[in-house]
């Protein structure tokens, strides 16, 4: 399918993608430190990871590491949605050897999109399904 194809050409690469939340921080020390001293405190860059059982991981990282880990955390974000707009155009061709009546039963089959490229994708899917019921 030619949508598909392009979908997966879009994919930045693999192995270049991190799950989490990129956090600001400001440390402060207790005592010896003047800059805590008058408030201002050091800030810190912190990738923020959460995994199931309410288990969090988090890692310091270095200023010049904070540009490199906003571009990944971007690439997970894009392979997210691709991810799910190409399961919903799969479903869509699994689908079409089925007989849908309307586009509202295809509507309660399917889990509703979460990312603004798989909303788009699901609004095309409904108007094709419009498009294919006016035909018959």
């Amino acid at each position: 399918m030619h949508k598909r194809d392009m979908l997966l050409r879009r994919l930045p690469s693999l192995g270049e993608i991190v799950r989490g939340s990129l956090l600001q921080r400001i440390t402060r020390h207790s005592s010896g430190c003047a800059k805590c001293a008058r408030g201002e405190g050091h800030p810190q860059s912190v990738l923020t990871v959460s995994y199931p059982g309410g288990a969090t991981r988090q890692v310091s990282l270095r200023p010049q590491q904070v540009l490199q880990v906003r571009q990944w955390l971007k690439n997970y974000r894009k392979v997210k949605d691709t991810l799910e707009a190409i399961s919903q155009l799969n479903l869509q061709l699994l689908r079409a050897d089925g007989d849908i009546r309307d586009a509202h039963e295809y509507r309660e089959t399917c889990a509703r999109p979460r990312s603004s490229a798989a909303a788009r994708t699901a609004g095309t899917l409904q108007e094709q399904l419009r498009t294919r019921r006016q035909r018959t």
